[in-house]
């Protein structure tokens, strides 16, 4: 039987009827043309939990996330975070290649998050705080002076990790952070991020087109269609028996 994590129902976040919408064609004579992306999504995250949000390639899912640190503006909508203030919620990219920057060695990077919410303090103590988030994630100290292109995909995924969790975030909101890497590597980085969890209590938004990585990082998966979510649920109930027809070919597409 797999184990069900109970939550204390303690709400970290809500957001309400969030909608948005992109705009495009703007010009003296084209005509202005809306995508609404996401179309009045609710939803709760508790404290400790992984709500996994599945969903084909525009779905919203992306644009949910995005919209949560403030990235995408929403038309509508509120997103409420109880005694939470924005900066702790981080964001992982896909591709940390293009979410590092090239000319910084990555313990710089690190070092440059904790000095924004630290700035008394002097740059040996920053250096030292910077090399255990390398730790914390499993890198070494002497890749502190290594730029980013010295590391694997994998590597440079936990680099943006480390970066993420300098924030000291509460929620992390992960977009697809396993899908460029091999599933040897994917494995090790979904552990890791299992581990970190428990031991910092952070609270997960997973966003994935890979159903077998919901299933295994999720406690709760809502799934999206067309900026719409069309089923929610614990993660197991919704993998075993699925409600809606669009879950049923989603997960029939990896069995």
């Amino acid at each position: 039987e797999p184990e069900i994590k109970a939550f204390p129902q303690e709400a970290i976040l809500e957001v309400s009827n969030l909608k948005i919408v992109y705009k495009s064609g703007v010009g003296w004579f084209r005509k202005k043309e809306f995508t609404t992306a996401v179309k009045g999504i609710s939803f709760t995250l508790y404290r400790g939990e992984t709500l996994g949000i599945a969903g084909a390639s525009g779905s919203g899912k992306t644009s949910l996330g995005r919209s949560l640190v403030k990235l995408t503006e929403p038309e509508e909508g509120n997103v409420l975070l109880h005694d939470t203030p924005q900066s702790s919620i981080q964001y992982i990219f896909q591709d940390p290649w293009n979410a590092l920057n090239p000319t910084l060695e990555v313990g710089e990077a690190i070092r440059e998050v904790i000095a924004a919410r630290k700035p008394q303090m002097p740059q040996e103590f920053l250096r030292k705080e910077a090399i255990d988030y390398m730790r914390m994630v499993g890198l070494m100290p002497d890749y502190y002076y290594r730029y980013p292109a010295e590391f694997s995909g994998g590597q440079r995924q936990r680099i943006s990790i480390a970066r993420a969790l300098a924030a000291e975030p509460k929620i992390l909101i992960c977009d697809e952070i396993v899908s460029a890497l091999d599933v040897s590597i994917q494995a090790q980085v979904l552990n890791l991020l299992k581990d970190l969890q428990v031991a910092l209590g952070l609270s997960y938004i997973f966003i994935s087109h890979d159903l077998a990585v919901l299933r295994y990082m999720s406690d709760r998966l809502m799934v999206m269609k067309d900026g719409e979510v069309v089923e929610t649920g614990a993660s197991e109930a919704v993998f075993q028996s699925p409600s809606q027809d669009y879950t049923k070919e989603l997960l029939k597409a990896v069995r």
